[in-house]
């Protein structure tokens, strides 16, 4: 036998026994609010990271077990804006290092040292691919090739003329020391050839 204790008419003694009804809020939809605020987050994050809005309402969808906005419940609310916060910090992370690696690869490129960063990474990080690398290590990475000599010879500085062999350095510092000196020695030496032959 079952006894219904709910309400006033079935009660004993109805002055010594307290019923609190706590309407159940947690099972009520999204306020109007809320919607908006959800709507207006998939907004900026579809703008800022380049997402398509619908690829973004459904990883909502599926962290916090609902398909439809709909279903979504004011007890998810924060459930579903945690995982929105979630994907737009992971398009910033993934936005910062693309970034690093068009640095990279650019500064690699014009300092000539491709070959060179790749056997760097791989003997450091185990693997030349940076899709595969966290941020601190392409950071390394930059730095390494920022920290590297040139290798690219069009970039180099022009290279200094071969040095004169021993016996005309001294010739050279006559010249410049006693220019008068060594022009009438050579007038004497043509004219001295001339009659000879």
């Amino acid at each position: 036998m079952t006894v219904d204790v709910d309400g006033n008419l079935n009660r004993v003694a109805g002055r010594d026994f307290v019923e609190i009804n706590i309407a159940g809020t947690e099972a009520e939809p999204l306020t109007d609010r809320q919607r908006k605020r959800l709507n207006q987050l998939v907004n900026q994050i579809s703008q800022e990271a380049r997402i398509d809005p619908r690829e973004l309402w459904r990883s909502m969808h599926d962290s916090i077990g609902t398909t439809t906005i709909s279903e979504v419940r004011r007890d998810q609310y924060q459930q579903a804006i945690a995982a929105l916060e979630s994907i737009q910090a992971r398009a910033e992370d993934e936005a910062e290092a693309q970034a690093l690696i068009e640095r990279i690869v650019e500064a690699a490129g014009a300092k000539g040292l491709r070959a060179d960063m790749a056997g760097y990474c791989l003997t450091e990080f185990g693997t030349e691919q940076f899709n595969r690398m966290t941020q601190l290590q392409l950071a390394q990475v930059l730095k390494w090739v920022h920290a590297e000599p040139s290798k690219n010879v069009m970039l180099e500085s022009p290279k200094k003329a071969p040095a004169l062999p021993e016996s005309m350095v001294g010739l050279k510092a006559l010249v410049i020391e006693q220019p008068w000196h060594c022009a009438v020695v050579f007038l004497v030496g043509v004219l001295f050839g001339a009659v000879l032959y």
